[in-house]
């Protein structure tokens, strides 16, 4: 059985865009205090990232279960 992901859906790479650097400035603000955010607006930035992230990754799991799913069923007779 071989494993192949195909391209990435677009929208996840815009949400991978977003959602990374979201994160990044949550971590690295609360690690050294570099931008000065509140603990609520660092809470909310990180659960805007990581929503981000989570529904990048789900969209293309089911993208590629839905190809995985059309490409078995085109081959069968």
């Amino acid at each position: 059985m071989k494993f192949t992901f195909g391209p990435v859906h677009p929208i996840s790479i815009i949400l991978y865009v977003i959602g990374i650097p979201l994160l990044f400035l949550t971590i690295a603000d609360h690690v050294g205090s570099y931008f000065d955010l509140s603990d609520a607006l660092r809470l909310q930035l990180f659960l805007a990232g990581s929503i981000c992230l989570v529904s990048a990754s789900i969209l293309n799991l089911g993208l590629h279960i839905y190809r995985q799913w059309r490409s078995n069923n085109e081959s069968s007779p």
